[in-house]
């Protein structure tokens, strides 16, 4: 059995420019959580909540040790596509060396700036920069596989091979 047992390095990159690399940075993906709404009346025992494919509003933060070159650039007005690709340790139970290959994991970011945490100075301490991020188009990439794809304005709420939204955009007439 394959047990994913922890990130082992990762690198964040600006997909506008090049996939030049923005520095030294931690990352804090999006929590995604759908819409809801409270259903109760007549003929129920009690509340419910019904789970509607839309997201509420998506952000993330990368964490940068210092300020670097580019990493300021992201808090530029208009929208950008970054991306994180990172490298999972595995672990095989049934071999005796115990380790696999590196997984890859992909994800990127269709972005518009909030705000740009310019950190402190500290002498010999990191400089803890970071920016927050809304997400417009939300993807992710396991092993090679598109596991998630969130894309806010064009009406898409995939999750592994299914489409969630697909139905919906069908009865609006949406293509």
């Amino acid at each position: 059995m394959l047990l994913p047992a922890k990130v082992i390095d990762g690198a964040v990159y600006d997909s506008d420019q090049n996939n030049k690399f923005l520095g030294i940075a931690n990352v804090d993906n999006p929590n995604l959580e759908n819409v809801t709404s409270e259903l109760k009346g007549f003929g129920m025992s009690g509340e419910t909540e019904v789970s509607l494919p839309i997201v509420k509003n998506m952000t993330f933060t990368i964490h940068f040790h210092t300020i670097c070159e580019d990493s300021y650039s992201l808090f530029e007005p208009g929208k950008k596509q970054i991306e994180v690709r990172s490298a999972l340790q595995v672990e095989n139970t049934e071999r005796k060396s115990g380790f696999e290959d590196p997984v890859p994991v992909r994800y990127i970011y269709r972005t518009k700036p909030r705000n740009l945490n310019l950190g402190k100075l500290d002498p010999g301490q990191s400089q803890d920069v970071g920016t927050e991020l809304g997400l417009d188009v939300f993807i992710m990439y396991f092993n090679g596989k598109r596991v998630i794809e969130i894309d806010i304005l064009n009406g898409k709420y995939q999750i592994g091979d299914k489409d969630y939204r697909a139905p919906i955009n069908d009865a609006l007439g949406i293509s």
